[in-house]
């Protein structure tokens, strides 16, 4: 037979285990403490196996009180003697796990296992007060079980871990690091301290996370000083070319194209950076801000210092649009939205000059989009449906344009779908349906068109989701791409 345990229910809370040890000559005691425990919310784990002589049985009780929050201790003569309950006690003791003792026959004093002395017990031996007994247990139990259940998934975790010979691949990492260091010092008076495998477990985890940060920011930072050593070479050069009048023409363009290499290196560093923190794990935003702050402050001094070329204007714009798509992941709306408003103003510029050009179009409707996601994640959904329709003229035209053209195809599904979501949070749902309307015919062509796709078939349901959701309830919102 095997552990009394039914599968949690998504959403609900889940419940305490608590292992029950217990000499077999206290197996009726056992059952009705069992279905108690049951009745008021908790997952017994108790172990039934009558037959010792199978190999795996002890591996089998340890993994129960692995996964046990508590560990009830029911003492008797019977049990003290019972070498099988003593090594469940010493087991779990190795663990640091909580134990609970109750008393089900009275023990001669002095006859209580050693890890179990120090703690009060729990009377049962009175069968007319069992139940009140079994609230008494109950809400002990209870106490502090939310960092109890941590200190067992943490030690699960770490006995993975180890066993698995301590790969790198299983340590902890950001925000789960700094959840188990804070849960560590949170430690309530009388729980149990984790054992030295889960410390070290979480010691390992942060010099692991140091290590990944130090060899980042390394990176980083060398390809800001390539950055800055160009820049001190382009200054360098201007002077002498200032100073030497009769190379002077010379010397100016050889320095005008060094600070155009020294210019067009802090645009890619801007954008390389951007790219690169939006996904990183385990450096503060703080210091990702810091970082990209500076070389952002790089890029505009180079720009400032020279003659910018269109190519470097277009150049800084994709940084600054990448870096604002980057804040976003950070949660800095604000410095997102400055961000992409400046390389809006760029290919604005750029678009005026040569306003035929298909690519500075495209800079520009990119741009639009930008703006709008920066405004909607401050909630300014009339600003952002303005930037986001701007953005829509331009897909409509350049689909219009290329029919056959899926990535266009796509580029204009996504461009209806952002108007849709700026609608829709304004309450606007007849219009934001449209919108989704639009989307979602797009899609399924593109759907039909490669139905051996498993990317056009997800776009396809993500848009059918969010039309649907337009459709069912107000004032929802959902990002499809």
């Amino acid at each position: 037979m095997g552990v009394n345990s039914e599968p949690v229910q998504e959403g609900a809370e889940p419940r305490a285990r608590v292992f029950i040890s217990y000499s077999r000559k206290d197996m009726a005691f056992a059952d009705r403490l069992e279905a108690a425990l049951e009745a008021r919310g908790f997952e017994p784990l108790i172990d039934r196996t009558e037959i010792y002589a199978f190999e795996d049985w002890w591996k089998r009780i340890e993994a129960l009180i692995g996964r046990a929050d508590t560990v009830v201790f029911v003492l008797s003569p019977d049990a003290i003697a019972s070498e099988v309950a003593l090594k469940e006690v010493a087991h779990a003791a190795s663990l640091n796990k909580r134990f609970a003792p109750i008393v089900c026959r009275r023990i001669e004093d002095g006859a209580t296992p050693e890890a179990l002395r120090r703690l009060n017990f729990i009377f049962f031996d009175n069968p007319q007060r069992f139940e009140a007994s079994a609230d008494q247990l109950a809400e002990a139990l209870q106490t502090d079980i939310g960092w109890i259940r941590n200190h067992t998934e943490y030690g699960e975790a770490a006995r993975r871990w180890s066993a698995g010979g301590r790969p790198g691949g299983l340590l902890l990492r950001s925000p789960a690091l700094e959840a188990a260091e804070h849960w560590i010092a949170s430690r309530p008076r009388n729980a149990p301290e984790p054992d030295a495998q889960t410390q070290a477990f979480i010691a390992e985890s942060r010099r692991g996370a140091t290590r990944r940060r130090n060899v980042l920011t390394g990176s980083l930072t060398a390809g800001l000083l390539v950055a800055l050593a160009l820049a001190a070479l382009a200054y360098w050069q201007r002077g002498v070319a200032v100073r030497e009048q009769q190379i002077a023409e010379q010397q100016r363009l050889r320095a005008e194209q060094t600070l155009a290499a020294a210019t067009e290196t802090a645009n890619r560093l801007v954008f390389d950076l951007a790219q690169r923190f939006k996904e990183a794990v385990g450096i503060p935003a703080a210091l990702r801000k810091d970082i990209l702050d500076r070389a952002r402050k790089l890029q505009e001094q180079l720009t400032g210092s020279g003659q910018v070329t269109p190519d470097l204007q277009r150049s800084q714009g994709a940084g600054l649009d990448e870096l604002a798509a980057a804040l976003l992941t950070m949660d800095d709306a604000v410095g997102a939205f400055a961000a992409a408003d400046q390389a809006r103003q760029i290919n604005e510029s750029l678009l005026a000059r040569d306003p035929d050009n298909a690519d500075r179009q495209r800079d520009v409707a990119v741009n639009y989009a930008r703006v709008g996601d920066t405004l909607m994640a401050q909630r300014k959904y009339a600003a952002a449906l303005e930037q986001y329709q701007k953005s829509l003229a331009f897909a409509e035209r350049f689909a219009a344009a290329d029919r056959s053209n899926a990535k266009l195809q796509h580029e204009l599904s996504a461009d209806y779908n952002r108007v849709g979501e700026a609608l829709e949070a304004q309450e606007n749902l007849p219009k934001a349906l449209e919108q989704f309307r639009a989307a979602r015919v797009i899609a399924e062509k593109l759907a039909a068109a490669q139905p051996d796709t498993s990317n056009g078939n997800t776009r396809l349901a993500s848009v059918m989701s969010a039309w649907a959701t337009c459709f069912a309830s107000k004032g929802t919102r959902r990002r499809l791409w």
